[in-house]
């Protein structure tokens, strides 16, 4: 499996300049990776609204934007990506999004904030992944971490968290 991914980290502090970062992001990852041109980069948007190359819809892309910076990826399987930039943790939302368990992880967290978008991002970019967005039962989904190998009860499903 091939997988092609870019990331920009730098202060991007208007959505203008954030889309402008994605875009020349997933251009640079689509042409260095799959060596496809600009003209072949058109996307469209499934029933869900995940997004796909429509030329080339058996390839999964996704990508993400934030103040701090930028992500796309590519690859030939089904791929969800997220950024975040650690801010104050929404405890209200919280508790619509994590199960128990993880709530409990996050709060004997030595940086609580900082454990909230660990397993926001990895959430967000399964529900990526899958094209079911934010409209999935996300108390059903249980993010673990065993000794650093972050996992989540989903036959299939790999995770990585890369962090800065």
């Amino acid at each position: 499996m091939n997988v092609f991914l870019a990331a920009r980290a730098a202060s991007l502090p208007t959505e203008v300049e954030q889309r402008r970062a994605v875009q020349e992001l997933l251009t640079l990852v689509l042409e260095w990776g799959f060596g496809l041109p600009r003209c072949d980069c058109e996307l469209g948007r499934n029933e869900s609204g995940k997004p796909f190359l429509t030329r080339h819809p058996e390839l999964g892309i996704s990508w993400s934007h934030c103040a701090a910076g930028a992500v796309a990826v590519a690859t030939e399987h089904s791929v969800g990506v997220d950024i975040e930039q650690i801010r104050p943790g929404n405890w209200f939302a919280a508790n619509r999004m994590f199960t128990e368990t993880e709530q409990r992880h996050i709060q004997r967290s030595p940086d609580v904030d900082r454990e909230f978008f660990r397993l926001w991002t990895l959430k967000e970019s399964y529900l990526k992944a899958i094209g079911s967005g934010l409209s999935y039962p996300l108390q059903t989904l249980e993010i673990t971490n065993v000794s650093g190998q972050w996992g989540i009860d989903q036959p299939h499903a790999q995770l990585h968290l890369w962090e800065e």
